[in-house]
C-alpha cells in the first residue's frame, strides 16, 4: 500500500496560531473509518513540537474519553514520552547524569520500557516480508485472539500496532492523566540504521484507514532533522501537520 503522504496532499498544515484555536479539526471525527492522525513537524528544535504534541494529547484523551488517543514518539531525544512518563522533576535518589545534571523520572520511566517505536518498525518491517511472500491478503482485524498454526495465516491478518503502545497513567506518568491517553516510546534506537521505516510505513497505514483503528486518535512527534528517516515516517502517516 502507498503511504498517505503520496497518496493524497495533507489535508491541512497548520501554523502554530491557527492549531490553538483549531484542536478539534486536528483529529478529524468525521472520518467514515480508520484513524485520526497529526504530526507536529519543525526543521528546528526548541520550538515547542514535543510540548504541544503532549498537550494535544492530554486535551484530546479528556475531551473524548470514548475514543484512544496514542502519542508516537518517532524522535530519538523521545521528550514526549519523558513527559508523558514523569516529566523533568529529579528522580528519587537524586542520580546524576555524566554532564552532572539528575536523571529526571521521565527518563527513568522511559528507560524502562520494554518496547519503542523501533520495536514496532522491526515488526511491521516482518509483517510486510510476510506479506511480500505470500501476495494479497484479506485483512482480519480478529487475529489476535486466535492460534496460528503457522505464520503464513497469520501474515494474512492486519498489523496491529498496539501491544508497542504504553499506558501512561500506568507505567509511571501522572495518575491523573486520563486512562484512555497511550505513548508509543522513542529513544535513541530510532537511529539504528538497520531499521527499515519505508516497509514499515505500509502496515501502519494500512491499520490507520481501517475499522480496526476506528476510534484511535494518533499524534506523531518528530526530531527536527526532517530528512531523517523517522520523521518522514511521521510525515508519511500524517493526516495533518501543525509547524510551531
Amino acid at each position: 500500500p502507498t503511504n498517505r503522504a503520496k497518496a493524497s496532499p495533507h489535508s491541512s498544515i497548520f501554523n502554530c496560531n491557527e492549531w490553538t484555536t483549531s484542536s478539534d479539526r486536528l483529529l478529524l471525527s468525521d472520518r467514515d473509518m480508520g484513524a485520526s492522525s497529526v504530526g507536529f513537524v519543525n526543521n528546528r528544535g526548541g520550538c515547542g513540537k514535543s510540548t504541544h504534541a503532549v498537550q494535544l494529547a492530554i486535551y484530546r484523551a479528556t475531551t473524548e474519553p470514548t475514543r484512544r488517543v496514542v502519542l508516537v514518539d518517532c524522535s530519538i531525544f523521545r521528550d514526549s514520552t519523558k513527559l508523558l512518563l514523569g516529566g523533568y522533576r529529579a528522580a528519587a535518589g537524586d542520580d546524576r547524569r555524566s554532564d552532572g545534571r539528575p536523571v529526571s523520572v521521565g527518563a527513568v520511566n522511559a528507560n524502562s520500557c520494554r518496547k519503542t517505536v523501533a520495536d514496532l518498525v522491526s515488526a511491521a518491517n516482518s509483517h510486510s516480508r510476510l506479506l511480500a511472500a505470500q501476495g494479497s491478503f484479506v485483512p482480519n482485524a480478529q487475529w489476535r485472539g486466535l492460534s496460528w498454526a503457522t505464520g503464513t495465516e497469520r501474515a494474512r491478518a492486519l498489523f496491529d500496532p498496539t501491544p508497542f503502545f504504553v499506558h501512561a497513567s500506568r507505567s509511571g506518568g501522572d495518575e491523573t492523566l486520563p486512562d484512555n491517553l497511550f505513548v508509543a516510546p522513542g529513544g535513541p534506537a530510532l537511529s539504528k540504521k538497520e531499521l527499515l521505516w519505508e516497509s514499515a510505513t505500509g502496515p501502519l497505514c494500512e491499520w490507520l484507514e481501517n475499522d480496526a483503528s476506528a476510534q484511535w486518535d494518533v499524534i506523531f512527534d518528530t526530531d527536527h532533522d526532517l530528512q531523517a528517516p523517522n520523521a518522514r515516517f511521521a510525515l508519511c502517516l500524517s493526516q495533518n501537520l501543525v509547524v510551531p
